[in-house]
């Protein structure tokens, strides 16, 4: 399924007061994400995605993503795992005079669908690295 949100943060936003605009999902994995930035906006507009409150795009917790007049694209697999699903987009305007308007998208897969195109061990699998790497006891 894919999953949109625009959101339009006005002038003057600060960092320290980001808006918040909800990015209702569903139980399954993340596996792409699009973040549209409006053309000119002059990296004036700034945000984050957070799932409950764990900011989880862009991983380094200190930055933001900016753009202008780009789509920042890629692929992950974020496991969506528990309620409420719904991820925050959380976006700030350094601009003093103009609003500015992003669109964020994203696919989420139901898990046998993610696991069959990523991939997943098996029981037997994760046991094996795991003993392989001394994080499970012989015998169990």
């Amino acid at each position: 399924m894919n999953y949109v949100t625009e959101i339009t943060v006005p002038p003057q936003t600060p960092e320290s007061a980001p808006l918040e605009f909800p990015l209702p999902a569903a139980d399954g994995v993340i596996s792409h994400v699009e973040i549209e930035f409006e053309k000119w906006c002059a990296y004036y507009l700034h945000l984050r995605i957070f799932y409950h409150e764990q900011q989880v795009y862009p991983l380094s917790l200190d930055e933001w993503y900016e753009a202008d007049g780009e789509t920042i694209k890629f692929d992950d697999y974020f496991d969506l795992n528990s309620e409420p699903f719904v991820l925050k987009v959380r976006a700030w305007n350094g601009d003093d005079s103009y609003e500015w308007t992003a669109r964020v998208r994203i696919t989420v897969l139901p898990r046998f669908v993610a696991d069959t195109i990523y991939g997943r061990p098996t029981v037997k699998q994760r046991e094996a690295l795991l003993k392989a790497f001394g994080l499970l006891p012989e015998g169990d």
